[in-house]
């Protein structure tokens, strides 16, 4: 059975995080927030549960989330790490791709105070310090369909992110599943940059397809990187829930933007999340945005 620390992120409006070890096999999932304090807390946790850090053989990093990978630093970098191989696009930060960010997202914002919020949060997922590719790594392509270590198998999905990972193993019929599916939480896709393309790209169309993957496995217990693991029917019941309000979200969104395809979309977010709004704002514009550009409400080529 895996056991559960969890870490606060240092913001009350920010939702604690989850950092799961696996004793048998001195494996550990996520790292926790870029903050020393969170990662203290950790370290007395570990160490009162007869741990150290010693003891740790690989991190597995469930995706590039800087809440769940930006404690990396703080541990050694002897200790090498299992991820998805396209956390590597978010090592490290060059000033062509804040301007980029800037360029792309003044296209979608009208009031400069939402602007800075939604740039600061997609920056903050660049971790700057370079912590994945410092150490021995053992990316997972994205084009493998599984890849096992030992006793655990890791799939390699997009949907919450271009990077995330599903881990599980069947001797105890656990997933470590990262944010992919979340209690009570409904717009959970969060907007990127392909610096490739020099373009925001969404996932959520692929998000439905991980999600029924996590039910496929069939696995009683589904580790998760915000508030108490699952039950296989608990998260079938989220999972339902999810599809149904992404499903009304979409409709208001295809409302407004059928009758007027030049309304900004931070405008359109606004609307539809009203009190949301005052709580966290780059979330519910995200989820607009992928809406948006899933539907190729926008004509614009970068």
């Amino acid at each position: 059975m895996l056991k559960q620390f969890t870490v606060s992120q240092g913001d009350e409006l920010l939702p604690d995080v989850n950092i799961y070890w696996d004793n048998e096999n001195k494996i550990l999932f996520d790292c926790g927030p870029d903050r020393l304090q969170s990662f203290l807390v950790f370290l007395r946790m570990f160490r009162n549960a007869g741990n150290e850090l010693d003891d740790i053989k690989y991190i597995v990093l469930t995706h590039h989330h800087i809440d769940h990978i930006g404690g990396l630093k703080f541990f050694p970098e002897s200790i090498p790490v299992i991820y998805n191989e396209n956390i590597l696009n978010f090592q490290g930060i060059q000033w062509n791709t804040i301007k980029n960010n800037e360029r792309l997202i003044d296209r979608f914002i009208i009031k400069d105070e939402y602007k800075v919020q939604i740039l600061n949060r997609m920056l903050m997922e660049y971790d700057d310090s370079y912590s994945v590719k410092k150490r021995r790594g053992f990316p997972i392509k994205a084009s493998t369909e599984t890849s096992s270590f030992g006793e655990w198998t890791f799939i390699p999905v997009e949907g919450h992110s271009s990077s995330d990972l599903i881990c599980y193993r069947r001797k105890n019929a656990e997933i470590v599943s990262g944010d992919i599916i979340l209690h009570n939480v409904f717009f959970n896709n969060i907007i990127e940059m392909d610096k490739t393309q020099n373009k925001l790209v969404s996932f959520r169309k692929m998000s439905i397809g991980e999600m029924k993957k996590l039910v496929d496995l069939q696995r009683i217990e589904i580790f998760i990187g915000h508030g108490k693991p699952f039950e296989l029917d608990g998260l079938k019941i989220n999972i339902k829930n999810t599809i149904r309000r992404r499903k009304r979200t979409e409709k208001k969104v295809n409302n407004i933007f059928e009758t007027d395809r030049l309304k900004p979309v931070a405008q359109t977010a606004e609307e539809i999340f009203k009190t949301f709004i005052s709580y966290d704002y780059f979330l519910p514009f995200s989820e607009v945005l992928n809406i948006y550009l899933d539907n190729n409400y926008d004509s614009f080529d970068d």
